[in-house]
């Protein structure tokens, strides 16, 4: 008895693995590249991928049943956003600049130039665009926030010592190289200088 029982269980795992892997393919169609949307408004995405695309930029996304709620988590989002991204580009351009004066200089020179980006902080990001769309749940912002690279320039030339900055001649070559495609991507907008 005890084996008649095993193997009509046996029997009835494999009738029922059979007839699972004969069934429909779990997946599907999940689209195609040519019909992705951006997770952004279009507006949104053209300020990046056009005037502010040489900038530091964040934009924060939200949802609130009330309209003001989801403006304000919104920004705060796009706040920490682009604090993180301006972190993470001082520290890229340290390294082109650590990278650029390294045996080129005194230890001096390079000690400042360590330091002038460890004392550099956020200042002078703003809010570019704000929109807020209602759903049937409630409403959805979108906040893009910016800071120009040309005040990420002010920024650095505004630590003391800032001159030991430029004795990097490429890395201060290649940031103002990203302040004229800036310039140039924003000629003719309402963001021009």
């Amino acid at each position: 008895m005890f084996k008649t029982k095993n193997v009509f269980v046996l029997i009835f795992v494999a009738a029922t693995l059979t007839l699972m892997g004969c069934g429909p393919k779990v997946g599907g169609n999940f689209g195609e590249t040519g019909g992705a949307v951006s997770v952004y408004p279009a507006e949104i995405q053209r300020l990046i991928d056009g005037p502010f695309r040489e900038s530091v930029w964040a934009v924060g996304m939200a949802t609130a049943t009330d309209q003001v709620a989801a403006l304000r988590r919104a920004r705060f989002e796009a706040t920490q956003q682009i604090a993180t991204q301006f972190e993470q580009e001082v520290a890229s351009q340290q390294r082109a600049f650590t990278l650029d004066i390294q045996g080129n200089v005194d230890n001096d020179v390079f000690e400042t130039v360590q330091e002038i980006f460890v004392l550099t902080t956020l200042n002078g990001d703003r809010i570019v665009k704000e929109m807020v769309s209602r759903g049937s749940n409630g409403f959805t912002a979108y906040v893009l926030r910016a800071l120009d690279a040309n005040i990420l320039k002010t920024l650095l030339e505004a630590q003391q010592n800032a001159e030991n900055l430029r004795q990097a001649r490429t890395a201060w070559g290649n940031l103002e190289e990203r302040i004229a495609r800036e310039r140039a991507a924003r000629a003719g907008t309402n963001f021009a200088e």
